[in-house]
């Protein structure tokens, strides 16, 4: 039985290093860009994410008033890790029960790119600073 149990702490020792590397960490590179609209303007509020299509590992990050996001993985702006990326934008509009509420968040995108069975973004995050710029349809 003993032998058993130090052949599966072995085997998953052997397994987390496969996937995480020798390190213990996955690297990353900072990302950092901006999201607008075909006609220049920006898109003001919401998050992206960054799913990468080599490992089961997403980034994200917060869009600001002027369009621009820094993304994190694993801590604040640390940024994405290498590779091709599907990416995501959602925005999250609150209907007050039929409520007119004034605000100015600008246009919205278009439903396409809040899922990843939908989206047509793609990302290739480089071994280096990256700097992105999506440009997206209004809804």
């Amino acid at each position: 039985m003993k032998r058993f149990r130090y052949l599966q702490f072995l085997f998953c020792g052997i397994a987390v290093l496969f996937v995480t590397g020798c390190s213990g960490k996955t690297p990353t590179y900072p990302v950092k860009g901006t999201v607008s609209f075909e006609d220049g303007s920006p898109v003001m509020f919401g998050t992206i994410e960054l799913l990468s299509t080599e490992r089961p590992i997403n980034a994200r990050g917060t869009i600001d008033r002027e369009g621009n996001f820094v993304l994190s993985t694993f801590k604040e702006g640390d940024g994405a890790v290498a590779g091709k990326h599907q990416c995501v934008i959602t925005q999250m509009v609150v209907d007050y029960y039929g409520v007119q509420v004034e605000h100015d968040h600008g246009d919205l995108v278009a439903e396409k790119y809040s899922r990843y069975s939908t989206t047509d973004l793609e990302v290739v995050v480089e071994t280096q600073a990256n700097q992105v710029k999506l440009v997206v349809d209004k809804k």
